[in-house]
């Protein structure tokens, strides 16, 4: 499996349903992806934090470069901060969890 995670700010505090509806609509997008695994949604701090998983890493950079050029990519970069920090990599599974009472 290829990992691709994005750390991302929204730009003003006051989008963010606008930001979630977007969200959904990638959603949409990703699920007939070639290549697409799962997607998942994290937030604090003011960050947002999505972590897709891809069968491989061609899949993973053919989607980007495709949804790059739609309008849900175009609205969601026009609420975030520039800086966007993105980690692209092959999945180590490496975990631990605290057994559940």
């Amino acid at each position: 499996m290829f990992v691709q995670l994005v750390q991302s700010r929204l730009k003003d505090p006051n989008a963010h349903d606008v930001y979630l509806a977007l969200t959904q609509d990638m959603l949409a997008w990703l699920r007939v992806q070639a290549g697409f695994v799962a997607y998942e949604l994290y937030e604090g701090d003011g960050y947002f934090f999505d972590r897709l998983v891809w069968e491989d890493e061609s899949s993973c950079r053919a989607a980007a470069d495709r949804f790059m050029d739609t309008g849900t990519a175009f609205s969601m970069l026009a609420l975030v901060q520039p800086e966007i920090h993105t980690l692209l990599g092959e999945e180590i599974v490496v975990a631990a969890a605290q057994p559940v009472a």
